[in-house]
């Protein structure tokens, strides 16, 4: 049976929390890149035949295709904010826990 002491079970705490806020760091930045590539795309792109000849009907299709876009872009932003959240919460307890075993000794 393996049986650690306080300062090697701190440790590891420590080293858990910068491993998870390394992550969530790293997943809220993918979550931002792909919030940056959310651009507009109209119903008829997959199909030009399909595209409006009136010019009302075509900017009104533009404008749809960029409000989807800024909904997703916004829903992507959301979620990564929350990441880097977790993130920043996760090295700032990692921090206290390090300053904990310098000051112990």
């Amino acid at each position: 049976m393996l049986i650690l002491d306080k300062t090697t079970i701190l440790q590891l705490i420590a080293a858990g929390f910068g491993l998870g806020s390394a992550a969530s760091g790293f997943y809220a930045a993918l979550l931002w890149k792909r919030a940056s590539l959310a651009h507009p795309t109209p119903y008829w792109y997959a199909d030009p035949m399909r595209e409006p000849v009136d010019e009302k009907l075509r900017d009104m299709g533009w404008l749809g295709a960029q409000l989807e876009a800024s909904f997703e872009a916004g829903h992507l932003n959301r979620r990564a904010a929350w990441w880097t959240g977790l993130a920043a919460a996760l090295a700032a307890l990692g921090t206290i826990i390090g300053v904990i075993l310098i000051f112990s000794k």
